[in-house]
């Protein structure tokens, strides 16, 4: 018999969650340049669940710095496995464009994806993770290894970056990569955290976290052979919580990739003070990229071209990379004929072939360390000619004085061509070693003076010597953690014909790096000129140039 109903009831609602989203493809970043024909920005995703239904997935692209450029929205069927691809439009709102290119196109780069799947408010799931973040910091130049033989570059196997960054969670991070992506967004190297040495925490494996961030630097040590190209390198960070017993399926996620960016640039200004005098040097850091000439301008040129407008480097050199020009006076060697060119003169006259002053003769090659420097050869006529070991040479000029020899200092004697050697005046030089290649000037005062007493600012001949082997060994291991041992320098010039323009052009906008001097307001007009560029980038020609 049927009872009569009480005067109330209870129901129970019984939420499900048993949803999950994971993705195959977290263990790399989406790759877009258009104008390199890039686009590797296809990912797949499965959503699991104990009973088909609809569910709700937004897909969302993030750049390395974790802004959201791109989401969508749609209806999945759940189970299944689905793809998709970006196709590299912002429709966030958060790049502004110009409204005359009325663009929505991501600029080229890395970027990260997140799937969010939701059935309901009670069951949903992401492929990354909500408890873990990681914030990127700066990544420093840390040195180099010299293999213990700073003279040798065949045993210099890394260069050492220090790479910062914070992880912000309740529980350490269960594994982390760091990831390498050269200028042509190609991941060269991977290393693991753990293996890596933290310089904040002693005994660190570089996964410790707290809620309000914990600060890492740990050392990475990059392979020479990885690094040679100029361009911008991506430092990507890639790490997983340490949740798996919170999750359905008792997997850690991935937390979103972040990366931050170090343009090598081949060719650098540097700058500073010696012996109260300002000098400027342009550092060509990788000699296997760096392109070196010299040319011969007939009717001289000044290589400080204040009136001229230098736009046509923009465009031509890697990002952030400029161009070197030393202009001195005297005569080169020619590329065809391996004859001298030109004479050493003041004013405006060079004409002729004939070297009547004991010079010294330096050779080179268009790339690499490869150089030579070795007295000129009297020809028994009054003349000096090519030295026979610089004739094997491409390149070459004449310089007043051997500074550096094999890595010993030369004595200044009655045979080099150095007016006033003991007294303060403006100059030019080259130096190098195994992997650095250095052009530097130092000042004078602007306005003329006595040259029998010097002036109150410039080198000696000493003080150039104790520059090269004293004052930039310390600078550059103190500014770019660089240990220099120079093995050959060679003075081109002194004197009102020390000129010396450094130009960095960036890839877009106006702006434009300068470094430059000149002995004489305006510089004096110079025949030879030694020039440098990155390697295979564009050719300069000077109207009437032999070289």
């Amino acid at each position: 018999m049927k009872g009569t109903r009480g005067p109330f009831q209870t129901s129970i609602t019984i939420n499900v969650q048993n949803l999950v989203v994971t993705s195959p493809d977290v263990g790399r970043v989406l790759r877009w340049d258009p104008e390199k024909g890039i686009a590797d920005t296809s990912f797949s995703y499965n959503i699991e669940c104990a009973q088909r239904k609809q569910v709700q997935v937004t897909v969302r692209i993030y750049d390395m710095n974790r802004n959201l450029v791109y989401e969508l929205t749609e209806q999945k069927i759940c189970p299944g496995s689905y793809s998709f691809t970006w196709d590299g439009t912002v429709n966030t709102g958060y790049y502004e464009y110009p409204p005359d290119e009325g663009s929505n196109i991501a600029p080229s780069g890395l970027y990260t994806f997140d799937v969010e799947v939701i059935a309901n408010p009670y069951d949903k799931d992401a492929v990354r993770s909500q408890a873990l973040t990681v914030v990127p910091g700066p990544v420093e130049y840390f040195g180099y290894d010299d293999g213990g033989t700073p003279e040798d570059e065949s045993d210099d196997n890394y260069l050492y970056y220090l790479r910062w960054y914070a992880l912000y969670s309740g529980r350490d991070a269960s594994y982390g990569e760091i990831w390498l992506y050269d200028p042509e967004l190609d991941r060269v190297e991977i290393w693991i955290v753990p293996m890596l040495q933290c310089v904040v925490h002693e005994d660190c494996d570089g996964l410790t976290a707290n809620p309000n961030g914990e600060i890492h630097g740990v050392i990475i040590p990059v392979p020479v052979r990885v690094m040679e190209k100029p361009g911008t390198y991506r430092f990507v960070l890639h790490f997983y919580d340490n949740y798996a017993d919170s999750y359905k399926n008792h997997q850690v996620k991935p937390a979103l990739e972040v990366n931050q960016m170090v343009t090598w640039l081949p060719i650098i200004y540097i700058h500073g003070t010696y012996e109260n005098t300002p000098w400027h040097g342009a550092w060509c850091n990788n000699l296997a990229i760096i392109n070196k000439e010299t040319f011969y301008i007939a009717n001289g040129i000044r290589v400080v071209p204040h009136d001229t407008d230098p736009g046509f480097v923009r465009g031509a050199t890697p990002d952030r990379s400029g161009f070197i020009r030393a202009g001195v006076n005297g005569g080169l060697f020619d590329l065809y004929t391996h004859a001298l060119v030109g004479h050493v003169g003041i004013g405006s006259s060079w004409t002729g072939n004939d070297i009547r002053r004991h010079r010294w003769g330096y050779g080179m090659r268009l790339q690499g360390a490869d150089f030579l420097i070795e007295r000129m050869v009297p020809t028994g006529t009054g003349y000096y000619t090519i030295p026979p070991g610089v004739r094997n040479y491409p390149y070459g000029l004449t310089g007043i004085g051997c500074l550096i020899r094999a890595g010993t200092p030369e004595v200044l004697d009655n045979q080099d061509n150095w007016p006033g050697g003991t007294l303060r005046d403006a100059r030019t030089l080259i130096a190098w070693d195994q992997r650095n290649f250095f052009l530097i000037v130092c000042e004078r005062e602007d306005t003329d003076g006595n040259l029998q007493n010097g002036y109150e600012r410039g080198w000696t001949w000493q003080h150039t010597i104790n520059f090269l082997t004293q004052e930039l060994p310390t600078y550059m291991r103190n500014n770019w953690r660089i240990n220099v041992r120079i093995q050959g320098a060679m003075m081109l010039d002194g004197g009102g014909s020390t000129q010396f323009l450094y130009r960095c052009a960036p890839r877009v906008g106006n702006g434009w790096e300068e470094g430059e001097y000149s002995a004489l307001r305006p510089p004096r007009r110079v025949p030879t000129l030694i020039h440098s560029w990155a390697t295979g980038l564009y050719q300069c020609a000077f109207p009437g140039h032999r070289h």
